[in-house]
């Protein structure tokens, strides 16, 4: 088994003891890791678990932001519960390290007329 990883977008493959190669599915312009780079995906540092948390709190705020043009735009203030949400995902992006936890999440029902 070896573990490939596709640059366009991050994503790893594993060849199935070479097997994989030969699918017209497999992507093009993926290149090999060494065992040393595949072990240490296996094994992320404090910081890489950190970066990884802070990237999901900020894909996270995208969704707040959407929301809240949408609301700007309707006329419809901002609920307070979804800009609680907001500041503590804004926290956990803009902080240099620490240990991740649960995010956040919105409240499951946008406001009305959004």
């Amino acid at each position: 088994m070896s573990i490939w990883q596709n640059p366009a977008d991050g994503t790893l493959h594993d060849d199935m003891d070479g097997a994989a190669l030969a699918l017209a599915s497999w992507p093009q312009g993926m290149t090999q890791l060494t065992d040393e780079q595949a072990a240490a995906l296996q094994n992320p540092s404090a910081a890489d678990l950190w970066k990884a948390y802070q990237l999901q709190a900020a894909s996270l705020l995208a969704k707040g932001d959407t929301v809240a043009i949408r609301c700007i735009k309707a006329g419809v203030a901002y609920p307070t519960d979804w800009l609680a949400v907001d500041m503590a995902l804004r926290a956990i992006v803009s902080t240099s390290s620490g240990v991740p936890g649960t995010l956040p999440t919105y409240p499951t029902t946008y406001p009305a007329g959004t």
